[in-house]
């Protein structure tokens, strides 16, 4: 059986160590597209490079309008998503 023979081969990498890798590289790639995101929405909002850091300290509380208003709450969403990513 596959399974019985990979386990002769395993090296002692537990799961729980691989789940948690992956979890923080995702972390990782979300939070480069976060950024990358953040710094389209200044360009088109006509932010400075100077009033970059202003506009990363007053935006979220917009997102976090944007959020409250959705019509799925959020700690639904938040279900799904931790659904999707098996991340417990």
């Amino acid at each position: 059986m596959i399974g019985s023979d990979l386990l002769q081969n395993c090296a002692g990498v537990l799961l729980c160590d691989v789940t948690e890798a992956n979890r923080n590289a995702k972390m990782r790639e979300l939070d480069a597209q976060l950024v990358g995101l953040f710094i389209t929405r200044a360009a088109i909002s006509d932010v400075s490079s100077d009033g970059f850091d202003d506009f990363m300290e007053t935006h979220p509380e917009a997102l976090m309008r944007l959020a409250n208003e959705h019509p799925v709450p959020v700690g639904d969403r938040i279900g799904k998503a931790r659904s999707r990513y098996r991340l417990t």
